[in-house]
């Protein structure tokens, strides 16, 4: 325990970091999120609806204080045989990640407590992705690791984004490039005779109704691109949609969607976040196959980004965790993230980068073999058909 004055006047007891079910400090996690500006997709209580819908259990260490939570983490521990193997919350489902702490005493605190989880196992392996770089509390961690064995911090996937935080830019919502094509792609579709139209819904019973075809069109995708779709797990398209509509109750998701013929072939939902509401974070968006002819992508993702310039209220867009071509058109910079692994022993940390760099080759051989014959194309397309059934399967 340590001892805390108030005032002056009053001496409190404050326990020191602890760790506890992530059901018991809910209330107290989710206060310290709101008020550190954890991003909404990753609170405490978005992590309590992914833990009960998967059935993983959380675990918290939290570090107490006179008025509330001084730092958490959200950590699943799960023991595989004699490895006690520990991530954070969310692990390969969040953007962004965070490891809140309010100063550098509680950053160390809560360090130290997540070291004294390690401890109780002869055998762990710690692994903390898409961290801010620079977070205290990883830097003490990597700090105290080192001495108990291999430790390797690198670089995460990078955050792209349009920021518009330093005052509008004078040329306008994007570059003019990008503004040409988005007026280019208007008028192709116009002169195709098609009829088109782009909607925003803002209504929550009308995001409500649009949703299904919006799960249908991502699965569609997935496997025209030989992957699978991890929403076509119940539990995983559960949590999506509870995501949502955890938001539409306070009426901040916005589902934008483009028809053609009557026919959707592209949508991207929405979450607004921050104090006023100053962020939108993209959690959802799917193109149908086929429709990169008519530059979906690119008119949907202009309007909808001339809409949120022309709101005045509006200063970042999250584009999502990872970059690649088309968020290179539009995007204004990226936000670096650290990745953390820590073992026990070095031959955990061999034996995993062997394991690693095997599957890796192995993607990519099967990638080639796809790419390279439309035969093993349609064998994976038709594979990815059969898993996401399998995965669509009720869970009793």
């Amino acid at each position: 325990m340590t001892t805390a004055s108030l005032g002056g006047r009053a001496t409190v007891r404050i326990p020191r970091a602890q760790t506890v079910d992530l059901s018991a400090a809910l209330d107290s996690v989710t206060e310290l999120h709101e008020r550190l500006g954890v991003p909404v997709t990753t609170r405490a209580d978005h992590v309590a609806t992914w833990s009960r819908l998967t059935r993983t259990p959380v675990t918290a260490v939290i570090v107490p204080g006179p008025d509330g939570l001084r730092a958490a983490a959200l950590l699943t521990v799960r023991r595989r045989g004699p490895l006690l193997d520990v991530r954070l919350a969310l692990d390969g489902i969040a953007d962004e990640q965070r490891l809140p702490a309010c100063d550098q005493g509680a950053a160390e605190e809560l360090a130290g407590q997540v070291v004294r989880l390690l401890d109780h196992a002869p055998l762990w392996r710690l692994d903390l992705e898409q961290l801010q770089p620079g977070n205290p509390v990883l830097a003490h961690l990597e700090t105290v690791l080192a001495s108990r064995g291999p430790v390797a911090v690198g670089a995460g996937d990078v955050l792209p984004e349009v920021r518009w935080s330093g005052g509008r830019p004078s040329e306008g919502w994007s570059r003019k490039k990008t503004r040409q094509k988005v007026r280019q792609a208007a008028r192709r579709l116009d002169e195709s005779g098609r009829p088109w139209n782009l909607e925003r819904l803002l209504d929550p019973d009308a995001v409500r109704a649009a949703l299904p075809a919006t799960l249908a069109l991502r699965e569609e995708r997935e496997v025209a691109l030989g992957r699978a779709d991890d929403l076509a797990d119940p539990r995983r398209r559960e949590l999506h949609t509870a995501l949502v509509e955890r938001h539409l109750e306070r009426g901040a998701v916005e589902l934008w969607q483009l028809t053609v013929s009557g026919e959707l072939v592209m949508y991207a939902i929405a979450v607004a976040d921050g104090e006023n509401g100053e962020v939108r974070r993209l959690v959802d968006s799917r193109m149908r196959p086929g429709a990169e002819e008519l530059s979906a992508g690119i008119l949907l993702f202009g309007r909808m980004l001339q809409a949120w310039y022309a709101d005045g209220r509006v200063e970042v867009v999250d584009l999502g965790r990872g970059l690649n071509d088309f968020k290179r058109q539009i995007h204004t910079g990226d936000r670096p993230t650290a990745h953390l692994r820590a073992w026990s022993h070095p031959a955990l940390a061999r034996a995993e980068d062997v394991t690693r760099a095997g599957a890796e080759t192995l993607r990519m051989r099967l990638r080639h073999l796809r790419d390279s014959s439309s035969a093993a194309a349609a064998t994976v397309r038709t594979m990815r058909r059969l898993q996401n059934r399998r995965r669509g399967t009720p869970v009793t």
